[in-house]
């Protein structure tokens, strides 16, 4: 066979590869999609934040739960995006298309979130001289999040786990109604950020890998 007809076969083995995946999973399924390419740099960036523009957020009814949700199922629409400046502005539309954020890329590492796109009239103030702060997940996203991935451990910790009769479905709850040191915690951990969670005398340090939630340790406290 020579390299023309190999090449034709190639490319309609590709096409039907990408109908597939978009039939069956969309886009969200295809990480490798320019959308999703986007949302994950931003996602997985350190994301800043002005309070002007976080008041901007509240009085447009959308939340930092809003936002987060945002960056895992939003879209990206690239004809209001102006990709070809520098630092590069993408606008990112939630799934119910209610509301649209801006965000300024500045490199592989670091996102701002730059205001509401279409926004209604405010009485925020203070554009241009609020310093910027790392916009953090709430506890409940973070728990979401943890609860909504598959549980693993290491050998010591799964251990100590089955010598307290405690199963992987307790651990679900146990995170849920626990509360998170954000103090000790490492949000901003690459690659994967690192939570502690603790539930009555328990104390987990938590890995939130992309589809794992790892315990890391398992400590009984005093």
């Amino acid at each position: 066979m020579n390299f023309g007809r190999r090449l034709q076969y190639y490319l309609i083995g590709f096409g039907m590869g990408l109908v597939v995946c978009f039939v069956m999973f969309g886009q969200r399924g295809c990480d490798w999609t320019p959308g999703n390419r986007v949302l994950k740099q931003i996602a997985t960036s350190q994301i800043l934040i002005t309070d002007s523009v976080k008041c901007v957020m509240q009085e447009n009814g959308i939340s930092d739960d809003d936002v987060f949700q945002l960056l895992n199922n939003g879209d990206v629409i690239f004809s209001e995006s102006k990709t070809h400046q520098v630092p590069k502005e993408y606008i990112i539309e939630n799934a119910e298309g209610k509301f649209k954020i801006r965000f300024l890329v500045r490199n592989d590492t670091v996102s701002v979130i730059h205001g509401v796109a279409n926004s209604k009239k405010t009485t925020c103030k203070g554009f241009g001289s609020n310093p910027e702060h790392i916009f953090t997940m709430p506890g409940e996203t973070v728990k979401r999040i943890l609860k909504a991935n598959e549980i693993s451990a290491t050998d010591t910790v799964f251990n100590l786990l089955q010598a307290r009769g405690i199963k992987d479905g307790e651990i679900y709850n146990m995170i849920e109604g626990g509360k998170i040191d954000f103090i000790k915690s490492m949000p901003t951990l690459k690659p994967h950020p690192i939570y502690f969670v603790t539930y009555q005398n328990y104390l987990f340090k938590i890995e939130m890998a992309e589809k794992k939630t790892r315990i890391l340790e398992f400590k009984v406290l005093k």
